[in-house]
């Protein structure tokens, strides 16, 4: 296990090295840094360091760290499995794409690949990763690209495999074959929170989607709604369902369940509010401390990205595994016999 460790440590330096960051002469991280980055011990990261400098790829220079000595010439560096990473969205401002990006990670470490995150031009920058002599490309997980993006990439890459990461599209199965995809069930966990809400006495659930809800996950979601309502014998009313879009950033999700809140109380409260995000329920909840409804709402959200959101308000909520999602969408990469082009993976009702 040991020597397994220690290996997953050098293959790492040697990916960095490979990007280019670290030009001969220059000093390389430290060992506790190195230690951040791969989740393992310092005397394994020590003994995978003092094997590169017994390679002749590292030195080390007593007070002053650890520096670069060769690149090309180690043969680990000529050639290394990457796992490209697309998000058009910058990943520190969605908290949707770091948990997915956790999970990529882990899989891709364990199966000793490099992962590359790139955005802008996606086209532009799998034709550079793939001319690049020193890296092997296994395939691009997309994170923020839909429809006749994807489409087109599939179509100019016919040899490489992309794999759509959390976001449906209605057009799927007519994507290139090279296209796969690993999502939430997304009409299963728009049926599991409100079969809940059902099960608690509410009959007028009014739901807060967002303005692009008719090719997104959000429309699978109220479809699931749609199907638990007519289940229970009650009637669905497109009114109950309210749209008011937002950008990523939780700020403007917030701000967004505020207004929604406050045309639901305007037209009459509703028994339940359905936030699709949870970010949408806890601005709502803000809004219903200022401004108490006629009678009790039962409050309930989706996504479970933060689980202390729900916690801090109270409210039930769908969780989905993104992490999984992350793990899965490299499996279908480096895995030639795994069956079928898409995964769905069950969302869990977290009930308050």
């Amino acid at each position: 296990m040991g020597d397994s460790k220690r290996e997953q440590v050098r293959r790492h330096i040697l990916g960095e090295l490979g990007t280019g960051k670290y030009p001969v002469g220059t000093r390389f991280v430290s060992e506790n840094c190195l230690v951040r980055e791969t989740g393992i011990c310092k005397n394994t990261v020590r003994e995978a360091v003092s094997s590169l400098v017994s390679a002749g790829v590292l030195v080390r220079r007593q007070g002053s760290g650890t520096y670069v000595v060769r690149l090309g010439e180690a043969p680990e560096v000529a050639r290394r499995r990457v796992i490209g990473v697309y998000s058009s969205d910058p990943i520190e401002t969605m908290i949707e794409s770091r948990l997915i990006g956790n999970g990529i990670r882990a899989a891709a470490f364990e199966a000793g690949c490099d992962v590359l995150h790139f955005g802008g031009d996606c086209a532009a920058s799998v034709a550079e990763l793939r001319r690049n002599p020193g890296i092997d490309l296994a395939g691009v997980v997309l994170t923020h690209l839909l429809g006749s993006d994807s489409a087109e990439l599939g179509r100019r890459f016919p040899e490489l495999k992309f794999v759509i990461a959390n976001y449906q599209t209605a057009d799927f199965e007519r994507l290139p074959e090279n296209i796969h995809g690993v999502f939430a069930e997304e009409f299963a966990g728009g049926y599991l929170m409100a079969s809940h809400l059902i099960g608690k006495g509410c009959r007028r659930i009014g739901v807060h989607s967002a303005g692009h809800s008719g090719d997104t996950n959000y429309s699978q979601r109220i479809a699931g709604y749609r199907y638990a309502l007519e289940e229970n014998g009650i009637a669905f009313d497109p009114a109950l369902i309210y749209e008011c879009d937002s950008t990523g950033l939780s700020a403007s999700k917030r701000e967004a369940g505020r207004s929604v809140m406050a045309r639901m109380l305007a037209d009459g409260a509703p028994d339940a509010y359905f936030g699709l995000n949870d970010f949408f329920t806890a601005g709502a909840c803000d809004y219903l401390k200022e401004h108490a409804p006629p009678r009790p709402m039962v409050m309930a959200g989706y996504d479970n990205y933060d689980p202390e959101l729900g916690q801090y308000y109270n409210f039930s909520t769908v969780a989905v595994d993104l992490e999984g999602i992350g793990r899965h969408s490299v499996q279908l990469l480096i895995r030639k016999d795994f069956p079928g082009r898409r995964i769905l993976l069950p969302p869990r009702l977290v009930a308050r």
